[in-house]
């Protein structure tokens, strides 16, 4: 399968607007039992990139089919999620938000939270 560039620029973009590169910025995999990210689905990879009050997701999905993912933390509420590939907000209830991912998919979705600490 070919890489599609656009696509890497694309991420690689939203990486760098987000300041993942900047000395604030902490990085969580999805494997660490520090991520702020509750892990609800074996099969769905959440890591986080964190700045302040706010997280950049990058998740992916191994499901056989679609699925919602609930975004919720482990301390702290979500305010705000944006889906960075439609620049749509997602719906957020009760301080967590909800992804609809389809199978073997890919997202970025920037939190904005809140009583995190």
């Amino acid at each position: 399968m070919a890489c599609d560039d656009r696509l890497v620029r694309r991420v690689l973009e939203l990486r760098q607007r987000f300041g993942i590169g900047a000395d604030d910025c902490v990085y969580t995999a999805y494997y660490d039992p520090e991520n702020p990210v509750v892990q609800a689905n074996p099969d769905v990879a959440v890591s986080t990139y964190r700045r302040g009050d706010r997280l950049l997701l990058v998740i992916g999905s191994f499901t056989k089919s679609a699925v919602e993912v609930p975004l919720c933390l482990r301390k702290g509420r979500v305010v705000r999620a944006v889906d960075l590939e439609t620049d749509r907000p997602l719906a957020c209830d009760r301080g967590a938000a909800v992804l609809a991912l389809k199978p073997h998919d890919f997202a970025m979705v920037e939190l904005s939270v809140a009583e995190m600490l």
